[in-house]
């Protein structure tokens, strides 16, 4: 199935979220995280709850991007916008990540808005523009700050402006073009606005009174700077020179483009002229800002042509003190104090403070090394207000600038064993339980657990639901399928509190009866080493120089067996899939005749054989009689086996059996013992007798400590929150 994402030059997944390179076909995929660059998971741009989940808009793939699941969590479904002083995820190692939440400084709306990084601007505003045209009969009863709550202009006035200068300063890229035609291959639509970019200036932009036709004549345009746009340079010293970069991009022009700067002589321009040639390609010149007097200088920048104009506003201050800058960088945690360095040798002290001015955050004052011009404030309180300034020697000192950190991230996730969650039932049964857990940080609402049916949930295992409401901190729940019918099936296990919306992990099951699975190879077949597809007794197989063969020499129970080919690849793999998982693989393997010891690798698939996950490797297959070899596999779902052999000379297989997938689960993560809620007021402990369980009130006092006996027990205590406990593991347990 076509998967919504375009790889990178590298063949990573393009993440435009966080700069995490997440490889195709990992195990990636959001599960749980609690840091940026654990997991990535399906981003639906333009947030599901604005269209309260309906299809088909809930899975249409031009508005979902594989982004880093943490941004992920922080963007919630706040609006797009722009934002100053936004919040960043904290990064880890060199992972950061490529957006902000923050107050909208943009003009017409004042709420919370997540900026995603320039580069991606342009992308994400012709996402709306196509999400405004495809249900355009649909997009007037949904909800959001960004719409208008109306078929035309569909969207807020601030926001036709916000998504129109997106559009025009970050232009169609060839990342946007693969995947709108990959796009297309699997949903059989485009959207225009990557085809044809003008065609936004006909709708929302400029042109709204003209007629559009495909391929026409466009007119020259100067997409950056945006005319009428402002810059501010920042805040220096006398005679200390601020350099600001101007971008210049423009599309169809003839013309070359003229740069003056009228207003103040302190500021100046490095280029007088830019070639319309250069203009089209994108360029940049810079603006110096050199002061010879204190206090606030404004100009005007204007590139114009006989085609063309766009005029920017240049502010910029000078301080006869130390030029200290805004903060940036804010997180709930940290934030990123600036100064210009004036001085160019020597150190500032550095004094940071609560709001009162006058209590210290700890390790400061501090001195600093004027030349670095930012350092690092760590150690701070979420959602509090900062101030900070510095001080010299001489007596100098800058202004206080004032810094509020940031709300604290709210986490709401799955953690989930083994990172998916596939069920395997009979047609008209319950399959088993999984036990997974809700995991929150920062949340106070009560948590709603949704998922698609035939999925339900539970989380006393007897009453089941496609809806459950949780505890804000998060508690372990049980999922299982009852499917009436025998198929595949698939859905979507969600989170919310509030307006706040958690992760979304995909479900997958499958009905079928249970059947064995047992090759011998007992078929008719001409003899030779072959590299083709051939029909076994269990399914359909794939090979490359391998024969079946019954004759002196060969080692097989039965009459036939496999046999490899003296040397060059060498494998057999399953072409078709098994149903209900795999618990168990043994085969039997020898030497044919008195050829020298073999080297195989044993390996298995999830994916209709796309990836291949190792056994294991290097395994010795032993001269002599065949030899049985095991290897626990515990995957549900399809699962596909290949055995390839590396080294050695001609080999026999036969009787390839593989168990079904009972629940087992990794023994890192297992556990001997189960605890719920089963009815008001009691805790039920499933157990084999063997295990010695302590159970905790949320203040750590010791309720219960003993061996339960072997089954189940139940156990009477108040209503709270408790903690069942061994020396190795542990369940959270919410006593109703």
């Amino acid at each position: 199935m076509y998967q919504n994402r375009v790889v990178t030059s590298e063949g990573y997944i393009w993440d435009m979220y966080a700069t995490t390179k997440y490889s195709t076909g990992s195990g990636d995929r959001c599960g749980s995280y609690s840091s940026i660059g654990d997991c990535y998971n399906r981003e639906h741009s333009f947030p599901k709850s604005w269209f309260d989940d309906q299809s088909p808009m809930v899975t249409d793939a031009f508005h979902i991007y594989p982004t880093d699941g943490k941004v992920n969590g922080q963007r919630s479904n706040y609006p797009y916008g722009e934002c100053a002083n936004g919040s960043y995820v904290s990064s880890k190692g060199n992972i950061r990540a490529l957006g902000r939440l923050g107050k909208s400084t943009f003009a017409g709306y004042s709420g919370t808005v997540f900026e995603p990084d320039d580069q991606y601007k342009g992308d994400f505003a012709r996402t709306y523009f196509y999400m405004a045209a495809a249900y355009n009969s649909r997009i007037g009863s949904w909800s959001s700050p960004q719409l208008a709550g109306n078929r035309y202009p569909c969207f807020s006035s601030w926001s036709i402006d916000l998504l129109m200068k997106w559009h025009r300063q970050d232009p169609v890229s060839q990342k946007e073009i693969d995947r709108n035609n990959a796009v297309e291959r699997h949903q059989h639509n485009r959207n225009p606005f990557i085809d044809h970019p003008e065609l936004a200036e006909y709708v929302w932009g400029t042109r709204k009174d003209d007629g559009w036709t495909p391929g026409g004549v466009l007119d020259p345009m100067l997409t950056l700077p945006v005319d009428g746009s402002s810059a501010s340079i920042g805040i220096t010293g006398v005679n200390v020179p601020l350099v600001h970069r101007i971008k210049v991009k423009g599309s169809d022009l003839q013309k070359d483009l003229t740069v003056s700067i009228s207003g103040s002589t302190a500021f100046t321009a490095s280029k007088s002229a830019i070639t319309a040639s250069a203009a089209k390609e994108g360029t940049s010149f810079d603006v110096t800002f050199l002061p010879a007097t204190v206090g606030s200088h404004t100009a005007t920048l204007r590139l114009s042509s006989s085609e063309v104009s766009a005029t920017v506003t240049l502010t910029a201050e000078c301080t006869d003190g130390i030029p200290a800058g805004e903060a940036t960088n804010i997180t709930p945690t940290s934030f990123t104090a600036n100064w210009i360095d004036v001085d160019f040798a020597g150190y500032y002290t550095l004094h940071v403070t609560e709001s009162d001015l006058t209590t210290y955050v700890a390790g400061f004052p501090m001195e600093i090394d004027t030349s670095e011009e930012c350092i690092d404030v760590t150690g701070v309180q979420p959602s509090t207000t900062y101030c900070y300034w510095l001080t010299a020697t001489d007596g100098r000192s800058s202004r206080v600038v004032s810094v509020a950190t940031s709300d604290p991230e709210k986490v709401l996730t799955f953690i989930i064993p083994g990172g998916n969650l596939t069920l395997s039932a009979e047609p008209g049964k319950p399959s088993e339980p999984v036990e997974i857990e809700v995991f929150s940080d920062y949340i106070t609402d009560p948590v709603t657990v949704e998922i698609t049916e035939p999925f339900a949930l539970s989380t006393d295992k007897q009453q089941w639901a496609s809806q459950l409401t949780i505890d804000p901190e998060g508690e372990a729940i049980y999922v299982r399928m009852q499917p009436s019918d025998a198929g595949e099936y698939s859905g979507t296990l969600s989170l919310r509190a509030g307006s706040f919306e958690g992760d979304d992990v995909p479900v997958t099951g499958i009905a079928a009866e249970i059947v064995s699975f047992f090759e011998d190879f007992e078929i008719d077949e001409a003899e030779g080493y072959i590299s083709s597809d051939f029909q076994g007794n269990a399914c359909l197989w794939s090979r490359n120089n391998v024969g079946i063969y019954g004759r002196t020499g060969d080692k097989n129970n039965g009459s036939h067996a496999l046999c490899t080919g003296k040397n060059g690849e060498r494998w057999v793999r399953m072409a078709e899939d098994k149903l209900r998982g795999a618990g168990t693989l043994s085969f039997y393997a020898a030497p044919y005749g008195n050829d020298a010891e073999a080297t195989v690798r044993v390996s298995y698939s999830v994916d209709g054989g796309q990836s291949w996950l190792t056994l294991a490797d290097a395994v010795t297959i032993t001269e002599g009689d065949l030899k049985l070899y095991s290897y626990a596999i515990n995957a549900t779902g399809a699962v596909r086996i290949a055995i390839e052999q590396l080294a050695g000379g001609r080999l026999n297989i036969d009787d390839v059996a593989i168990s079904d997938y009972t629940g087992a689960v990794d023994a890192a993560i297992s556990r001997t013992w189960d605890a719920y809620c089963p009815t008001p007021g009691t805790i039920a402990i499933e157990a084999d007798g063997r295990t010695s369980l302590s159970i905790y009130s949320i203040d750590a006092t010791e309720q219960w400590s003993g061996i339960p006996a072997a089954g189940t027990t139940l156990l009477h205590l108040p209503r709270g929150i408790y903690i069942v406990a061994t020396p190795t593991t542990s369940k959270k347990v919410v006593v109703r």
